[in-house]
């Protein structure tokens, strides 16, 4: 007697299985074997000559997969001054290249600043340079801006020729084009090496000293005095039944066109978008990654004097709004590098983990320039795939590791 072939519901639960297995497996040698490059690498280090360990070399960390190395706090901070009532601080990112853009963020945020900088070992010294220059240029960075560099692994012997010293400043005028002349390292394009968005961000927050922060990108403008008004909110204006550390508090975002001011308060963006030179941030790009935060009623709010919750939202996929948290909220996964699915994906560990979204109303960021397709690095499209195949496993762990949330970051359509 023939016995009957096993159902293919049952073939198909085996392979799936058999799939599962195969990825622990798979990422269980591939944590051994960066576990086993870093400790190489620290070895090296305690095992140094005596004529060589004797040589001064700021401690550095690295990444947890061993192929960055980070330096917090390269400058001196005596000077900064971080008030007890400060709440929030600002985290954002950059290559050297982009260091340019932080005099006018720090004119309009007012308020403490953790900006974690990417550059390379052939960069170091220049960027070292540019980063000491500023804060003697503009007093403001010195007072507000903590800075943290980041740069691939680089061997012992480039290790030990990093030289923390400064002796110069660039002459305040020529700041820009000695950043433009000198460094080679940019967003994006630094040959063979990914630009770590998401280790960067984590970077800044670790490091934050207060007990909130809103990680925001480097050319992405508050409107100005908003960190104070911020504070008090979170100190005393904010009454909603949801615990505040597992509420993410969201900024809406516009694009404000390249020959137009950037908005400086709610009423001047109204009318900006009236006119047609300021719009939903990514409108063209994608739509809907920012579409969630509702802008249409946001818009139709009446002006508050002060910043507020205006409604909730539920979380919806791909969405990826600039928000505040509380330091404990869930860091960002460091495997998201180059362009795509690196907020995405944080905002939706943020969801699995219960978060309340709640949208505030006054405050906005504004990024000068519309973003445009053709606008982007070359490989930029080919990035977007990859991350968009790491997000897929990515979501599946996520079930794993909230075990208990019946939601879902899947996008239904």
């Amino acid at each position: 007697m023939c016995r009957s072939p096993l159902p293919l519901a049952w073939v198909l639960i085996f392979l799936v299985i058999v799939v599962l297995i195969l990825q622990v497996v798979h990422l269980i040698i591939f944590s051994y074997l960066e576990t086993l490059r870093s400790e190489r690498v620290k070895t090296a280090l305690r095992n140094l000559p005596s004529k060589a360990s004797a040589q001064p070399f700021p401690y550095f960390h690295m990444d947890t997969r061993g192929s960055y190395q980070i330096y917090y706090s390269v400058v001196d901070e005596s000077e900064m001054t971080t008030p007890p009532y400060r709440l929030v601080t600002m985290v954002t990112h950059c290559s050297s290249h982009n260091l340019h853009y932080l005099p006018i963020l720090v004119d309009h945020w007012r308020g403490p600043i953790s900006l974690a900088v990417f550059t390379s070992v052939d960069d170091f010294h220049v960027t070292l340079r540019a980063i000491h220059s500023y804060m003697v240029c503009y007093p403001n960075i010195q007072q507000y801006v903590q800075f943290h560099i980041v740069l691939p692994l680089a061997p012992l012997n480039h290790i030990l020729s990093l030289n923390f010293t400064h002796n110069s400043v660039v002459p305040c005028q020529k700041l820009t084009s000695y950043l433009d002349k000198h460094i080679k390292t940019k967003n994006y394009a630094l040959t063979g090496v990914p630009y770590p968005n998401n280790l960067l961000r984590n970077v800044g927050r670790l490091k934050s000293r207060t007990k909130f922060h809103l990680v925001n990108d480097i050319d992405i403008l508050p409107n100005p005095g908003i960190s104070e008004e911020i504070d008090r909110f979170l100190e005393t204006g904010y009454s909603g039944e949801d615990d505040i550390r597992q509420t993410a508090f969201v900024l809406p975002v516009f694009e404000v066109e390249e020959s137009s001011p950037v908005p400086n308060d709610k009423l001047e963006l109204v009318a900006a978008v009236r006119g047609g030179s300021v719009r939903q941030f990514y409108a063209e790009l994608c739509y809907r990654c920012h579409s969630n935060t509702d802008y249409d009623q946001w818009l139709l709010l009446e002006v508050s004097n002060s910043i507020r919750v205006a409604y909730l939202v539920d979380y919806h996929p791909m969405w990826e709004p600039f928000v505040i948290t509380h330091k404990s909220a869930p860091l960002y996964e460091e495997r998201f590098k180059q362009y795509g699915y690196n907020r995405i994906s944080h905002i939706c560990e943020l969801h699995m983990a219960g978060f309340t979204f709640a949208v505030l109303d006054s405050g906005f960021l504004s990024h000068q320039g519309f973003k445009r397709k053709g606008n982007f690095h070359t490989n930029k499209d080919d990035e977007n795939a990859a991350n968009r195949a790491l997000y897929q496993e990515f979501m599946e762990e996520l079930h794993v590791k909230y075990p208990d949330i019946s939601g879902s970051c899947r996008d239904p359509v």
